[in-house]
């Protein structure tokens, strides 16, 4: 594995745009790819963090609306030059 890539528990948790290295299982498929997400509130969206929401006991934190299990992350990498 990449040295970038780091444990998910150590991920930024403020809506940053991230890469996340996720696993699923679904009974029918099973599968790990890499997806571009931030932590978001998955019911008030525009909200990125927990004590922004209107009623703490109706959010849904989680890596957007991605089902299944992160096991690590990295930072964005640079955009190429127009050379």
């Amino acid at each position: 594995m990449n040295s970038q890539w780091q444990p998910i528990d150590t991920a930024p948790k403020d809506s940053t745009r991230i890469l996340l290295a996720w696993e699923w299982d679904s009974g029918i498929h099973t599968g790990r790819i890499v997806i571009l997400a931030g932590w978001i509130c998955r019911k008030h969206c525009h909200l990125a963090r927990h004590h922004d929401c209107p009623n703490e006991h109706d959010c849904d934190m989680g890596w957007d609306h991605y089902a299944g299990k992160m096991t690590h992350w990295m930072p964005l990498p640079e955009l190429p030059t127009s050379d």
